[in-house]
């Protein structure tokens, strides 16, 4: 550009040299020369600023006037790096077509802003770098469309829209795939009615079969908007990683699939029951059933997330590992919750309001930790659950507790386990703690539809006893060990407590004796477990001590599992000799005789089989020549197989050989053969005929994948054994006429 405008310079020069004196000349031209430095060439020396003058893009060396000259000339040039410069701000409405693959860097401190439409709308591979601003100022319009089979990869750049009154949209909408790496997507203003960032469709009759993708990793920062990300109808979303702040309603809302492994997620919204992620779902109005392009799935793998409410589920929620912080609760769920592990906090920590199951993870709370309303199903597999003040589980709804460590909060109602009208646990096992100022360890609240079952576990503290007990007709001890002394009137048939040594209290004290295996001759007995006490001895089969028996159950001896071998193989003209062996004792039995072999007669029109020992093959031939030959040198006379049609009526069956394995396949297939053949099998042409006449009898093939054998029989027991061995049953290869019979 500067050399242009020199050569223009000079070129004045000379035309008005030709006409005027020397000294006025000089003087012209220099006050010529420096009115064209000023307006064209006195420009920043930055290495990002790439155009001078009214141009505001660069391409390939060449400066263009608006942006879009640029990218139609990107899309006309044949280059393989397609990199467009905008140095400078402009207000344009930016289309990239389809096709065209391009890098478009937004140099720090400009600003692209739109004219009336979107400020982009993408239909190629963009990607977006620098540090620049995209951004829009009418409404119903976005800073970037990808469009449907569009990609965008966002490695830089701010994209932001303000909102006011009657002026509002979306900042980013995608609905082809996106990835949002090193970008800024801000939304801003008093009037915020829509999302900052939506993947996929407002509705779900917008979808039409197709998927939006979206994946944010780390290095994104997306703030504002009723919702800072917003996973619409068809949308599937992976956050990976990056920073997403809201303080409207929601920070991530989901209505179909997404996957979060990593990043921050924060609702800073305390004032109002907000959550940091919603996840929900439509249906069908008129039926309830779930739309399939919303069907609101997380799974949540890593990340860290806070607000008023962590997370609120409204659908299909699964928790894997991740950081989850509530004001008031971490997670609130009114669907289906699996929590597999992570770290939670909150006031309440949990509210379920359905159903949940949680496998592992740490549970703390400042008031209580797990919530189960009424109506609702929680079952704990595992996990620590912690409660500063009042109850580490609230058993309001239907509450299984297998295992885990449970502290009931430091206050005189503080409990590991209440259990309201209305609700029922059933505690299987774990530890359970409550704090030095409580009365109860586990507590049922009400006299009325409060029911607690207790079938194992280890209850400590109560300043009054370890259980509260109400109405003994619904509250049931039938295992566990205990503190406190447990009155008869809830004890289950079969549980007894006694007192250990460090006084504690306790069923029998249970000794487990371990069984005698059966033999293949002598009877054993199972497992049982029998009181240490030496004025009990009561033997039980369980080791819950739940069915008394009177003796060890016997378990019959099993008898011999025996094989055959083959101790000697026979010949044509020679018996051989076999005997059975047990696989499990190692017994034998005396050897029996296998018959001669003898020799296979010819018949007319037979397919002869013989069995190589040392590599497995099975050979079929018309050859009797063939078949004599090799079974003289090893192989086994295994008779006629199948017949061969005459007079070349029949379909041909085609074999050929492979050199390097020493196989041979046989195929009615010629496609199949010269496939083979092609690939370095050898052609030995057509071997002989099967029958084409639907009514001959089939004859199977089936393939070994560990040798790479194939067998064909017309012996469907055989086939089937072949199979329960770990062959493939490939169906019936060809028809033959029956082999007549002497």
């Amino acid at each position: 550009m500067k050399m242009k405008k020199w050569m223009g310079a000079c070129l004045m020069a000379s035309m008005v040299l030709s006409q005027t004196p020397t000294m006025v000349l000089a003087q012209e031209f220099e006050e010529t020369l420096v009115e064209e430095m000023d307006q064209t060439d006195l420009v920043v020396e930055n290495e990002d600023e790439k155009v001078a003058g009214n141009n505001v893009a660069e391409f390939n060396g060449t400066e263009y006037k608006t942006l879009q000259d640029a990218i139609n000339a990107a899309k006309d040039s044949t280059d393989n790096n397609k990199t467009i410069i905008l140095a400078a701000n402009t207000n344009e409405d930016i289309l990239i077509p389809e096709g065209l693959t391009l890098t478009l860097q937004i140099n720090q401190g400009v600003t692209l802003t739109n004219q009336s439409d979107h400020t982009i709308i993408n239909s190629g591979i963009l990607n977006i770098t620098g540090e620049g601003t995209i951004t829009n100022i009418s409404n119903g319009k976005a800073s970037l469309i990808n469009n449907n089979g569009a990609k965008a990869y966002l490695n830089g750049g701010k994209f932001s829209r303000t909102d006011q009154e009657g002026n509002s949209y979306y900042t980013i909408v995608n609905q082809g795939e996106m990835e949002v790496n090193n970008s800024i997507v801000i939304k801003e203003g008093a009037n915020n009615l829509a999302s900052c960032l939506e993947n996929g469709w407002y509705t779900d009759a917008e979808v039409n079969g197709r998927v939006s993708k979206l994946t944010i990793n780390n290095g994104a920062k997306i703030s504002g908007g009723i919702h800072a990300v917003k996973n619409d109808a068809g949308g599937e979303m992976k956050i990976a990683g990056g920073e997403i702040t809201g303080d409207l309603a929601y920070t991530v809302l989901n209505y179909n699939k997404a996957t979060i492994t990593g990043g921050t997620i924060k609702n800073t919204n305390m004032t109002e029951a907000k959550a940091a992620i919603y996840n929900n779902h439509r249906v069908v109005e008129e039926t309830g059933k779930e739309i399939e392009t919303s069907i609101g799935y997380m799974a949540i793998k890593g990340g860290f997330f806070e607000g008023s409410f962590g997370i609120t589920n409204q659908n299909t929620l699964e928790i894997f590992e991740g950081t989850v912080k509530g004001q008031e609760t971490a997670i609130f769920n009114t669907a289906s919750t699996m929590i597999y592990g992570g770290s939670f906090e909150g006031k309440t920590t949990i509210i379920n309001d359905k159903k949940m199951e949680i496998y592992d993870g740490t549970f703390h709370g400042t008031s209580s930790v797990v919530d189960s309303r009424k109506g609702s199903e929680t079952i704990i597999h595992n996990g620590k659950y912690t409660a500063d003040n009042y109850h580490a589980v609230r058993a309001d709804g239907n509450v299984i507790i297998q295992d885990g460590t449970f502290n009931g909060g430091n206050y005189k109602y503080g409990t590991a386990v209440r259990v309201g009208s209305g609700g029922e646990a059933t505690i299987n096992g774990g530890s359970f703690k409550s704090g030095s100022e409580s009365e109860y360890v586990i507590e049922q609240a009400a006299k009325t539809k409060a029911i607690v079952t207790i079938n194992g576990g280890k209850f400590e503290g109560g300043k009054k006893n370890n259980l509260q007990i109400r109405k003994t007709d619904i509250f049931k001890v039938s295992g566990g060990t205990f503190t406190s002394e447990i009155p008869e009137e809830v004890w289950t048939d079969g549980f007894v407590q006694a007192t250990n040594p460090d006084g504690s209290f306790v069923s029998h004290t249970l000794q487990k004796v371990t069984g005698k295996t059966a033999s293949c001759t002598e009877d054993g007995f199972a497992d049982y477990w029998k009181c240490t006490d030496p004025n009990c001895g009561q033997m039980y089969s369980d080791e819950k001590g739940q069915t008394k028996i009177d003796k060890p159950i016997v378990i019959p001896a099993t008898g011999h599992t025996y094989t055959w071998v083959i101790d000697k193989e026979p010949t044509k003209d020679e018996a051989g000799a076999k005997y059975q062996y047990c696989v499990v004792c190692h017994h034998k039995t005396d050897p029996v005789s296998i018959p001669a072999i003898g020799y296979t007669e010819k018949v007319e029109n037979a397919v002869y089989r013989a069995y190589n020992p040392n590599n497995g093959e099975h050979l079929y031939t018309t050859n009797y020549d063939e078949f004599m030959h090799i079974t003289n040198i090893g192989w086994h006379d295994e008779g006629v197989s199948f017949m061969t049609e005459a007079n070349k009526e029949g379909n041909p069956v085609y074999r050929v050989y492979n050199p390097n394995s020493g196989l041979h396949h046989y195929t009615t297939d010629e496609n199949e053969k010269n496939t083979l053949v092609s690939l370095g099998w050898h052609d030995e042409k057509v071997s002989w005929y099967a029958s084409n006449k639907p009514q001959s009898a089939p004859v199977f093939r089936v393939y070994n994948p560990n040798g790479g054998q194939h067998h064909y029989t017309m012996n469907q027991q055989e086939k089937n054994a072949l199979v329960s061995y770990g062959w493939h049953d490939e169906g019936i290869a060809f028809r033959t006429s029956l082999v007549p019979t002497k």
